[in-house]
């Protein structure tokens, strides 16, 4: 903003119906976009009142609107801005009129206000009638969310020398044209010193029909004028819907009831057309937005803008007399019509420095979501929408790799643990090799010593190993296999996200790496059913040996025996019953196995499907970036095509040579995609992508860039650029100066604008 805001005195805006909302909004968002922090905005003694017959343009279930979004921030209309006039019962009302006398007063014939009324829809059904009894029977309520507006604005600023009113409606729907008359009228009764301006829209002849349902636009808007004129002439003293009789607040001193009106349409003198639902709200906002914050008196360029807002030197020319009707008492004709009705131009000239920003901004974030999604580095094009060659078996899927991801034998076997309230136990190896050691002392006194070590330890494997024996041990794991299979997926998951979260790996390799996975787990289920059976095979040797070794050991002689003949035999017992165990152990440890890896294929299953829930969440974030991209590009060709209804004067090419050299700083992106991550990742911990699919959502991303990526921006721009070449920080002013060098450039661009 290239002049220092101020607010002179207390400014009330009051929208009626859905255009009055339109234009709050507009100003609302322009206060958010101009005054970032809410510790500005709440020094301001500005309020706002919405009233309307609908409540679509609301929050819902407590959710911030998308359309009222600001740069991460949400300027959706709270409760004390909202009036929601439809909140009674019309036809209880008229049934019941007598109780009512302040609405009596405007229903002269019951039935025939009911047949007018009628079953009323949203934006009181654009009929007058119904507009002007909700607000009737919503009077009270509406001055007394006036003296709250007015209260909020005593809480910003003490100075109440100067009180202002802006009433904004509609005459073409039923509750704008139909409550604007008594909204002038009880917000003078309520304040009788303040300013009332009105701002009111007409609507234009030959409006395309496929942009709105007309229905009752012109004769609204008809009939709706009338009244103002009647009103702001003194011909006319409507009811007064809180109090009883007429409303006689007609003062000659302000030559009206409000101070003036300001008429308005969606086409120029020139035949200029704007979209009366995009365009013309914003433009309005603007307008009375640099009346409140931009235009003062301590600069003298702003004198007739000032005179024009005030409605100066227009009480002496403000009533235009009957030529038809005879002179009163005083020899005066009567009053026919006021003249004392404004306009103004719906044509803007700026530097659209926020644009900028935002294009900027939002060109970086998407390069920051291609960091995001592929990861894919290029020196002339930063990051690139391409996904990267990988050798995703040499990169992940060897053995180390899949033991750290608990996908190897040991850990499907359970010769490790896998959960972390499991104990760790020995290899089988290992433990039947120590087992077949330890009791060997103890079997060497039987007759048979290598029959009686192989009772031993076939005892261990039917009771003992593990406490419960083999088979039970297994048994009662297998009601565990669903928390064995998530833990596993957990174990993968999070190694992977924390990956993702430090920038080294991208979401676009994370599913190529999920579905190799898949891969590799659907052949390792084949693989261990041939294991298995090669395992049966290894069992049935290790029989053998045993068997054979118990032959040949029964048919030792004394002497042989003497000579350690049996001892070297009863040596080599322990070893061949150490593998048998083993070999009998895996047997068993196999079933189990691919029951888990079952188990574990479903879960990765999952998990893939929950990777590209959370990939999507990205995808639809850069698809929805590109929308704004787009949707922030120049709408004109600047002063070279001063036809639309903002003129912009700004360098395309510096805009854009700014952001490439942006993108093509590795060092930056990089720390900007860092900052990103940690801003957009929810706070919880880390539970699994379908939960973070869940958490996050796309305007999280967007908000992002707006809060987190802009100030980022702003500050690349500090560094990255000279004097010459800035494109932020820039005023109208100055651009014009270097556009238009001489007084002939700056005649034939006024000329231009005018026409």
């Amino acid at each position: 903003m290239a002049n220092k805001p101020f607010s002179n005195g207390y400014h009330i805006l009051v929208g009626l119906g859905g255009t009055g909302g339109k234009i709050l909004r507009a100003f609302k968002m322009r206060m958010y976009e101009e005054f970032p922090t809410q510790e500005e905005r709440s020094k301001f003694p500005v309020a706002l009142l919405y009233v309307d017959s609908t409540d679509e343009m609301m929050p819902k279930d407590g959710r911030a609107r998308a359309d009222f979004r600001v740069m991460g921030q949400d300027a959706s209309f709270t409760n004390n801005e909202f009036l929601n006039i439809k909140a009674v019962d019309t036809s209880y009302i008229l049934d019941h009129i007598e109780s009512f006398p302040t609405v009596k007063g405007i229903v002269n014939n019951v039935q025939a206000v009911k047949s007018a009324i009628g079953s009323l829809g949203q934006a009181a059904g654009q009929k007058r009638r119904a507009g002007r009894l909700l607000f009737a029977a919503n009077a009270s309520s509406y001055v007394n969310a006036l003296r709250n507006a007015f209260a909020r604005c005593r809480e910003a600023s003490e100075d109440e020398s100067h009180v202002c009113f802006h009433i904004f409606a509609g005459l073409s729907g039923g509750t704008g044209s139909g409550s604007i008359v008594d909204a002038i009228v009880q917000t003078r009764k309520t304040f009788p010193g303040s300013k009332v301006l009105v701002y009111a829209m007409m609507p234009e002849m030959n409006l395309p029909k496929a942009d709105m349902d007309q229905g009752r636009y012109y004769p609204n808007g008809y009939a709706a004028m009338n009244e103002l004129n009647a009103l702001q002439s003194g011909r006319w003293y409507p009811q007064d819907v809180t109090g009883g009789g007429e409303a006689r607040l007609h003062n000659d001193r302000v030559k009206g009831v409000a101070d003036g009106l300001t008429i308005y349409s969606n086409v120029n003198d020139n035949g200029l057309s704007i979209n009366s639902f995009t365009e013309l709200p914003k433009l309005v906002s603007d307008y009375v937005f640099a009346r409140i914050f931009l235009i003062n008196s301590e600069n003298k360029v702003n004198e007739d803008i000032i005179r024009a807002y005030n409605f100066e030197n227009m009480d002496d020319f403000s009533y235009e007399f009957s030529e038809a009707e005879n002179t009163d008492e005083s020899g005066q004709k009567p009053v026919a019509r006021t003249k004392k009705i404004n306009s103004f131009g719906i044509k803007r000239i700026v530097y659209p420095e926020l644009r900028v920003l935002k294009h900027i901004t939002y060109t970086v974030g998407e390069s920051v979501l291609y960091q995001f999604k592929y990861n894919n580095w290029r020196e002339s094009q930063g990051y690139v929408d391409e996904e990267r060659n990988i050798d995703y078996d040499e990169k992940y899927l060897k053995a180390e790799h899949l033991a750290a991801w608990m996908l190897d034998e040991p850990h499907l076997m359970l010769e490790e643990r896998v959960l972390k309230t499991d104990e760790e136990h020995e290899s089988f190896a290992n433990y039947w090799n120590l087992m077949a050691q330890n009791y060997a002392d103890q079997a060497k006194e039987a007759d048979c010593p290598l029959t009686d070590l192989d009772r031993l330890m076939g005892n261990l494997f039917d009771e003992f190993f593990r406490d419960k024996g083999v088979k039970g041990y297994y048994e009662g794991k297998e009601r565990a296999i669903p928390a064995l299979a998530k833990e596993i997926r957990h174990n993968i998951e999070s190694g992977l996200f924390d990956k993702w979260k430090l920038g080294d790996v991208s979401l676009q390799e994370l599913q190529s790496l999920s579905r190799r996975l898949l891969e590799r787990v659907g052949a390792m289920r084949t693989d261990y059913e041939k294991n298995s059976v090669a395992e049966k095979k290894n069992h049935e040797a290790y029989m053998q040996l045993c068997e054979a070794n118990v032959s040949e050991w029964s048919h030792l002689g004394i002497l042989q025996r003497m000579v350690n003949v049996g001892a070297r035999r009863y040596a080599e017992h322990q070893g061949y019953l150490a593998n048998l165990y083993v070999s009998k152990t895996r047997l068993v440890a196999f079933e189990f196995a691919k029951k888990l890896l079952a188990k574990v294929f479903v879960e990765l299953g999952k998990m893939d499907a929950d990777i590209a829930s959370f990939a999507q969440k990205v995808n639809d974030a850069i698809d929805e970036t590109e929308r704004l991209v787009t949707a922030q590009r120049r709408v004109n060709n600047g002063l070279d095509n001063p036809k639309g209804a903002i003129v912009e004067v700004c360098e395309e090419e510096a805009m854009d040579e700014f952001e490439v050299g942006m993108k093509v700083d590795k060092t930056t992106m990089g720390e900007m995609s860092r900052q990103l991550r940690e801003m957009i990742l929810p706070p919880s911990e880390f539970i699994s992508f379908g939960r973070l699919a869940e958490e996050l959502d796309v305007e999280a991303i967007i908000d992002a860039f707006d809060v987190k990526l802009v100030e980022l921006v702003k500050k690349a721009h500090e560094n990255m650029t000279s004097n010459e070449s800035r494109v932020l920080g820039l005023d109208i002013i100055s651009q014009l100066q270097q556009k238009l060098r001489s007084d002939d450039d700056i005649k034939e661009f006024a000329s231009k604008i005018v026409k």
